[in-house]
């Protein structure tokens, strides 16, 4: 497997129980299920298309699909690989990283959400941007939130965050980008299970109710992992150090106060393993696109008819064309 390309997995799991809306998806219905396969794309499963699309980048190859294999029936995934798998997303993503490296993958990994339906050209765009400093340990996109209300349509009721990117011009509303690419040789990858499971149950919460399930659930592990450094006659700073840079960055991000470079050094200080932190080896970074697509996972059935193309009625009963045609 070439070092210059990185393999691109597509988490292909279920939502078991339809995701908790909070109250500004008020009137929307939640999905469950399985969304990648049960949406369709001109006839095609979202999945199949979503596969399709991945397929034409340079970068990021082989492509695996990782879940039950029995739920997706059916469906061709051209040349992608399978990963047969059916956890939570913890153990799905843990399973991924043993058999890339199975097949001679190196400590670099892609993951993208099946779920979402990002264009060509946005593919395009985020492959360009990831050229730029292809070395990171964490590279994770931000979407930048479109100024006309219109272009998420259905999707409005999306949990957004400020990032100040610029001093000049306050902070920038930004959406979680359902895309990562990890260096597994210099993240904490245990606690990253950790946290992903975690943040999966918790999506589309508010940050204040996120931060007390974090904290509450991971705080035993972390004094766990002390104890064991004790006992080896190493100091036991895993607790502390990732209780002060998790409570700090979930503080800034309630209040809006937080610069982009802030939000990397903080999650360098929750995930890169210590001696890559103290080195300075490693580089958490979080570059700020327009890709909408990648914003857009499908969490409710309005999502979903939108994606599928047929266009929603708001409350008011105006019609919206649908915010993409999904080329």
């Amino acid at each position: 497997m070439s070092e210059d390309r990185i393999p691109l997995i597509v988490l292909a799991g279920s939502d078991r129980q339809a995701s908790k809306l909070p109250p500004e998806a008020e009137g929307k219905h939640a999905l469950t299920g399985f969304k990648a396969m049960d949406v369709r794309i001109r006839g095609q499963a979202l999945i199949e298309t979503l596969v399709e699309r991945l397929s034409e980048l340079k970068r990021f190859a082989p492509i695996y699909v990782a879940g039950p294999r029995g739920a997706y029936a059916g469906a061709e995934f051209g040349g992608a690989r399978w990963i047969e798998t059916d956890g939570s997303i913890g153990v799905n993503v843990q399973r991924v990283i043993e058999r890339v490296r199975l097949d001679g993958g190196g400590g670099r990994v892609a993951f993208v959400a099946c779920d979402v339906l990002p264009t060509r050209d946005e593919l395009r765009e985020l492959e360009r941007r990831y050229d730029e400093t292809p070395r990171d340990s964490l590279w994770y996109p931000l979407i930048r939130v479109p100024k006309e209300r219109a272009a998420l349509s259905s999707f409005g009721w999306k949990p957004r965050y400020a990032i100040t990117v610029d001093d000049t011009v306050g902070p920038t509303s930004v959406l979680p980008g359902h895309w990562i690419v990890v260096n597994t040789d210099a993240i904490r990858m245990r606690f990253l299970f950790r946290i992903l499971d975690l943040a999966y149950r918790t999506r589309n919460r508010s940050i204040r109710l996120r931060k007390r399930v974090m904290t509450a659930r991971v705080l035993f592990s972390l004094l766990a992992q002390d104890a064991l450094h004790v006992l080896r006659l190493r100091a036991p700073s895993v607790t502390w150090t990732v209780l002060r840079n998790g409570l700090e960055f979930a503080r800034r991000l309630r209040g809006r106060d937080m610069s982009l470079r802030q939000a990397e050094q903080l999650v360098g200080g929750l995930f890169l393993k210590g001696d890559v932190r103290r080195s300075g080896r490693g580089r958490i970074r979080f570059p700020l696109l327009d890709c909408l697509g990648l914003a857009k996972d499908v969490d409710t059935e309005e999502e979903a008819r939108e994606l599928q193309g047929y266009g929603v009625r708001t409350k008011s009963n105006a019609y919206l064309p649908p915010a993409t045609d999904n080329r």
